[in-house]
């Protein structure tokens, strides 16, 4: 029991007065064994989900069988919790814990699936500048008989002799247009592949986003106990 309270409530009515006691009880449960038995599981699972990010995203059945069994285990962790508390009504504090770590593990799984898609996108763009390459190859290509016949002295240098078998070389092919205008998107630069760059980005999105939603869900029902414990 967290609180209680007594006070008189005398009431007159027409037939007489009336004397009245009023009791209030406020229970509250143990926070300690459901923090070690639900949300310190929870937080767990939660977490293993994570290492599926700093797997090769070429590792297709660890990938998903880490992050199916992850949610398997997420889900049965919330049935196992919601037999043990009682039937009620409305949204408890640890409905809304058990159902963001399974949005989160869930979340997870999707990332894959948008690693993959990516990851397919990533071979057939490669493809294309493969075949491209070889063109470019084939058209700036020389020949050694062509070069002994030559009246004038040619550098033996691959890239200068690209160079002067072609009409002109732009300058927007060799240096780049568009520089990183910021750290992020210089960092960024540094993986080539989307997939490769949709995985580091979730290993900061992901633990950031969770660490904000725990501050506020602690800090929520922290105060709102708080305030249930205050005498009226």
């Amino acid at each position: 029991m967290a609180n209680n309270t007594a006070k008189y409530c005398d009431v007159k009515t027409a037939t007489g007065e009336y004397s009245c006691l009023r009791v209030d009880l406020v229970f509250a449960r143990e926070l300690s064994f459901y923090i070690v038995t639900i949300y310190v599981p929870c937080f767990m699972i939660v977490v293993v989900s994570w290492f599926s990010f700093w797997l090769d995203y070429k590792a297709v059945p660890a990938r998903v069988a880490l992050a199916v069994t992850t949610l398997l285990a997420m889900s049965t962790t919330m049935a196992s919790i919601q037999k043990k508390l009682p039937p009620v009504a409305y949204t408890k504090a640890v409905d809304v814990w058990t159902g963001v770590c399974v949005f989160f593990v869930f979340s997870a799984l999707l990332e894959y699936a948008l690693v993959n898609y990516a990851s397919r996108s990533d071979a057939q763009r490669l493809k294309k500048e493969k075949e491209r390459k070889e063109k470019e190859l084939e058209h700036f290509g020389y020949n050694d008989e062509n070069i002994e016949e030559s009246s004038h002295t040619r550098s033996l240098d691959p890239l200068l002799r690209r160079m002067e078998g072609s009409q002109s070389v732009a300058l927007a092919s060799i240096i780049p247009n568009n520089l990183p205008s910021s750290r992020l998107s210089a960092w960024m630069k540094n993986y080539k592949f989307a997939a490769k760059k949709i995985d580091v980005l979730s290993r900061v999105c992901f633990p950031s986003c969770f660490f904000v939603f725990s501050c506020l869900y602690w800090t929520y029902y922290l105060n709102k106990e708080q305030m249930s414990k205050k005498p009226k």
